[in-house]
């Protein structure tokens, strides 16, 4: 990744935090206005949580520090905070896999497919989530359903590499993070089931993953 391509993924971090940073000052403004107030109060701290639950996530998608190995169950317990006050249901149960520990990639791997998930339902929807260790070693699926789904083009595009330098943008750039990291796990990630209210991205990374 370029300087860029790293400008850009900083584009699309601040964009999403936006909305509830500017929410906390709307609460605390309205807190003036109101000389206090449960409802002011109420709209700060559900804001701040949300502002919590977005930065937490992103730690662990995008950044950069701590082990080489996280525990999976740590993932999905992020997915659910950032996902509580969406329009997009989580359906990620806890298995034999929850407490197993993977390469810090994979996991991030993993949280990146669940944001391009979660964008292909604008009108919102269920994402399933499912992780298994297989014989040809660490599977991830995650399957996007509800009225018209569809994957956006350029994400699309920066997924499978068939996209301009150029083209590359704070809207489809989690795409281009998205394949980088499975391109350092020596796998790729596959689209299908597109066309029928389902989106289906997949990954195999060739284990052992150690």
């Amino acid at each position: 990744m370029d300087m860029r391509e790293a400008q850009l993924l900083c584009s699309r971090l601040c964009h999403d935090l936006v909305g509830p940073v500017g929410a906390v000052n709307a609460g605390l403004e309205l807190f003036e206005e109101m000389d206090g107030g449960e409802d002011a109060l109420a709209m700060v701290g559900r804001s701040a949580k949300q502002m919590g639950s977005r930065l937490s996530f992103y730690r662990m998608a995008f950044g950069l520090g701590g082990a080489d190995t996280a525990v999976m169950g740590q993932a999905r317990k992020l997915a659910g905070e950032f996902m509580i006050e969406g329009k997009v249901d989580l359906d990620w149960p806890a298995d034999d896999v929850d407490q197993g520990l993977f390469p810090t990639n994979a996991c991030k791997l993993v949280l990146s497919m669940i944001l391009i998930g979660i964008e292909c339902l604008p009108r919102g929807g269920a994402l399933a989530v499912r992780v298994a260790v297989l014989p040809e070693g660490f599977g991830a699926a995650v399957t996007a359903t509800g009225d018209r789904a569809e994957i956006k083009e350029g994400t699309q595009r920066a997924i499978v590499k068939d996209i301009n330098f150029d083209d590359l943008n704070a809207h489809n750039i989690h795409g281009r993070w998205a394949a980088l990291l499975a391109e350092s796990l020596g796998s790729v990630i596959e689209i299908s089931g597109e066309g029928a209210d389902t989106v289906n991205l997949a990954v195999v990374l060739p284990g052992p993953l150690d």
